[in-house]
């Protein structure tokens, strides 16, 4: 009897641990509901004119240094890089952190070489103006600077699965001029300041 509700304990503890650090993230967060993204793009983010990446196709990329799903989800977004920059896109990073981690986050970011200029969000401004709700997600403008996808990168959390690559696809997509552009699709990843 006593090891049976030891046993119990156990497993109750270690369901609630998994769901706390695993379990959570396995379930697509909803946008809400309302505009895709702010627009015109000649508003500015924390310093930033976006009016400045007229005419060009814009990926604002969502990342999280806390976030286990935001460095699995760095190479790929290194791989758009590569892809994309001689392409005509440009790519801007918003660092998703508190006040506390904000400086650390800063230079994560830089050591990890993500693309484009940094920005940091450590109020969650950002993510909210952009109805951000967990990270890594990705916010891409075509060149008349119409917001066309706001959300995950993939389906999968490693940013591996080539059929569910949003972004890629909505690129893809606009540079050629062929295809489909990927609707908008529900997030996958840590929860942003906002969302809680």
């Amino acid at each position: 009897m006593k090891y049976g509700l030891l046993t119990f304990l156990w497993v109750v503890l270690m369901g609630g641990a998994f769901w706390k650090y695993e379990g959570s993230y396995l379930i697509p967060r909803q946008k809400t509901a309302g505009a895709l993204a702010p627009t015109p793009t000649h508003e500015k983010i924390d310093g930033i004119d976006l009016s400045a990446y007229d005419g060009k196709i814009l990926l604002i990329n969502f990342w999280n240094p806390d976030c286990g799903c935001s460095e699995f989800a760095e190479p790929h977004v290194k791989h758009l890089e590569e892809k994309f920059s001689n392409q005509g896109v440009s790519f801007v990073t918003v660092i998703v952190t508190d006040h506390d981690g904000a400086e650390s986050g800063l230079q994560k970011a830089k050591d990890h070489h993500l693309p484009g200029k940094l920005v940091l969000d450590a109020d969650g401004k950002i993510c909210k103006d952009f109805d951000i709700l967990a990270a890594p997600a990705a916010v891409v403008y075509d060149r008349s600077g119409k917001a066309v996808y706001r959300g995950s990168y993939n389906i999968a959390r490693f940013c591996n699965n080539e059929d569910s690559a949003f972004v890629e696809q909505t690129l893809d997509a606009m540079i050629s001029g062929k295809g489909k552009i990927k609707e908008s699709l529900p997030f996958y990843g840590c929860h942003t300041i906002v969302s809680k």
